[in-house]
């Protein structure tokens, strides 16, 4: 199963490497046709003085004081940008940036980038002490990744830049479970690490998609659509709203609690995937939710731990009776 994570192309327009010669075999034609299509030289080189305006620029339209930042360039071909705080200089920042990637965005979205980076630092998400084959580890990323979504719109909610972006990642996002859905054998047959990263790949395009549970978006309906998408997103929809609800009623500046409410929750989620009660086979490659018919009732309960309810009252009560009703609309299908 990690084979579908590590499993690279590289781009062919800013030479690192060709899809258009060497596409996927194992994924529709139209879907390497997309990618290429939305991969495209958008900006020219962009010089670490420039980049170095547009971090100072996005700072200002944030409120966030910034007097000095370090810049580094590199050929990463995993992210764009990413910005960390100095730990030195409250007012100072560390920024990495991707010449190849950079070249793949307007100016303008070099800018929200830059945005998106600072509101990391805002949004204070709690640290990432997991093991990335851990699915705890991808699901409070998704959380991070989602509270930095809900700031941006509520500070900036005309900002089309960011929409642009995310829209043009929509392929690459989902390429995981596309080979999957063409490489995956039956999940009943997997082993306990592949089954874990089964449950990881789906987790992983949580992270990157939380941003459409927020908005409306025509351009992702149809990509999902056409690429029969719907069940995984559905299930994904559905988590991102538990992440939402957590974000409106947990402590934010107590790492503790929120990391124990994302343990539990992300412990739900994996019982459900992991046991395969809700079956990944159908998931992945048949587009539809269903429960497994071969799972007894008993074992489909999931029980909150009793500190967590005894703390979390609210919160747990909201799991329960959201998942129930999955369950009971699942079990209509």
């Amino acid at each position: 199963m990690q084979k579908y994570a590590n499993k690279k192309n590289d781009c062919p327009h800013c030479g690192l490497s060709n899809l258009e010669k060497s596409p996927d075999k194992e994924l529709p034609e139209s879907y390497n046709t997309l990618v290429v299509k939305n991969h495209q030289i958008l900006s020219s080189k962009i010089s670490e003085e420039e980049i170095k305006k547009l971090l100072f620029s996005a700072a200002k339209k944030l409120n966030f004081e910034i007097n000095s930042c370090k810049i580094e360039k590199t050929q990463s071909v995993e992210a764009t940008a990413s910005i960390l705080p100095d730990p030195e200089n409250p007012h100072s920042v560390n920024l990495q940036y991707s010449e190849p990637l950079s070249r793949c965005n307007t100016i303008d979205e070099m800018e929200a980038t830059c945005m998106h980076e600072l509101l990391h630092i805002i949004t204070n998400p709690p640290p990432l002490d997991y093991h990335p084959e851990d699915p705890l580890f991808h699901y409070a990323r998704s959380y991070g990744e989602l509270i930095n979504k809900i700031e941006m719109i509520k500070r900036f909610p005309n900002l089309t830049t960011w929409q642009t972006i995310e829209e043009r990642k929509l392929p690459v996002r989902f390429r995981n479970i596309l080979l999957m859905r063409n490489m995956m054998p039956a999940f009943e047959h997997l082993n306990f690490d592949s089954k874990i990263a089964a449950v990881v790949n789906i987790l992983i395009v949580l992270s990157y998609t939380c941003y459409f549970s927020l908005v409306e978006n025509s351009r992702f309906n149809q990509f999902i659509n056409q690429f029969e998408l719907q069940a995984v997103w559905n299930l994904l929809d559905w988590v991102n709203h538990d992440m939402i609800f957590i974000h409106d009623h947990v402590d934010k500046e107590n790492y503790e609690d929120v990391m124990r409410v994302l343990d539990v929750s992300n412990g739900l989620v994996e019982h459900f995937l992991k046991n395969n009660i809700i079956q990944i086979d159908d998931l992945i490659k048949n587009n539809t939710i269903k429960l497994n018919p071969k799972v007894p009732l008993d074992k489909m309960r999931w029980n909150t731990p009793e500190d967590f309810s005894t703390k979390f009252p609210e919160i747990r009560d909201y799991l329960t009776s959201s998942w129930k009703s999955r369950l009971e609309e699942i079990s209509k299908i």
